[in-house]
């Protein structure tokens, strides 16, 4: 299968080595800001992030180079972050071949002036029509799908032949795929695990700022933020035992442990400022602080949710908003 990949960065790079064992053809197109990356593909195969070569059979694209990486493709992978998402549809659209199928790595939902929640596949849909979308969600740090380390990973989509095309481009023995037609649940579950990892890394940072151990607390907001999750799932038309599965429970759980949204929420726990703790992370998007400001939209009354909200954009001392919690 010939699949073309938007998005030069860890884990659209990341994906190509799995494709590569299904024999597919794979071009991998890089934007504006992924110039240095694709510099050193070109010349090295390797991504600057990533501790693996790309394999042989990747071919490379600059941003200019669109067109040509699009031609003839069957799988087309949108894998840049949230907020580029439309914007590199619109680029992208008039080349898109007619039958191909879209898939969606990137994780995020708008919230119109009604006050209604729009996620990212509704969005693409009203950017381009007629073609079937497959999201990627589920616990998947891009380095270790480079590396090869066993993955499982959940297909979303309503399309049954759209996801069991995927499965064959993408499935390996180390990259094992499950499928949901759920797909309103695996998108609450994409982006609110963000917003609740940093939540949990408000504890990281407070068990390093006090010195003593969190481990009861963490657990503790650890579990409501699955029961939290569910309801949300159900809220808008999701199933719970989505949020118990791959999308839900196991994506929280790899996010919560690692990664630039509890990193975040750490160094605020640790007595950083929002303000100082977003400039200390200058380059990298924090997926669930502007998730969660979203949610201020939404009017959702729920206990962790309001307490990392009510750090986030009150002032509210991380410690302060988790002992409420407790009361």
């Amino acid at each position: 299968m010939k699949v073309t990949i938007l998005g030069a960065g860890v884990m659209g790079t990341a994906l190509t080595i799995p494709l590569s064992k299904n024999n597919n053809q794979i071009n991998l197109w890089g934007t504006k800001y992924d110039e240095e990356a694709i510099n050193l593909m070109i010349n090295f195969k390797k991504h600057p992030k990533l501790a693996v070569k790309i394999p042989n059979s990747v071919k490379v694209f600059y941003s200019n180079q669109i067109e040509e990486a699009l031609k003839e493709s069957e799988i087309v992978v949108i894998a840049v972050s949230s907020n580029a998402v439309e914007s590199i549809i619109e680029e992208a659209s008039s080349y898109i071949p007619k039958k191909a199928i879209l898939m969606l790595v990137s994780k995020g939902f708008e919230v119109d002036e009604k006050g209604k929640i729009k996620f990212l596949p509704d969005i693409i849909k009203e950017k381009i029509k007629g073609h079937p979308i497959v999201t990627i969600r589920g616990p998947s740090i891009a380095g270790e799908v480079a590396l090869e380390t066993p993955t499982m990973v959940i297909f979303a989509s309503k399309n049954i032949n759209a996801i069991e095309k995927c499965k064959k481009a993408f499935e390996t023995s180390f990259y094992k795929i499950h499928s949901t037609h759920d797909v309103i649940g695996a998108e609450i579950c994409a982006s609110m695990k963000n917003v609740y990892s940093i939540g949990l890394g408000f504890c990281d940072g407070i068990e390093k700022k006090i010195g003593k151990s969190f481990f009861n607390t963490r657990a503790a907001l650890l579990t409501i933020s699955l029961f939290e999750m569910v309801d949300l799932a159900k809220t808008f038309g999701g199933s719970r035992e989505t949020v118990y599965g791959l999308a839900g429970l196991g994506d929280l759980d790899v996010t919560s442990r690692g990664g630039r949204n509890r990193m975040f929420g750490e160094l605020v726990g640790k007595g950083l400022s929002v303000k100082e703790a977003l400039n200390e992370m200058k380059g990298l998007t924090i997926e669930g602080f502007e998730a969660a400001k979203k949610t201020l939209k939404l009017k959702i009354n729920k206990p962790f949710l309001n307490a990392i909200n009510s750090v986030l954009f009150n002032g509210e001392e991380p410690l302060t908003a988790i002992n409420k919690i407790f009361q």
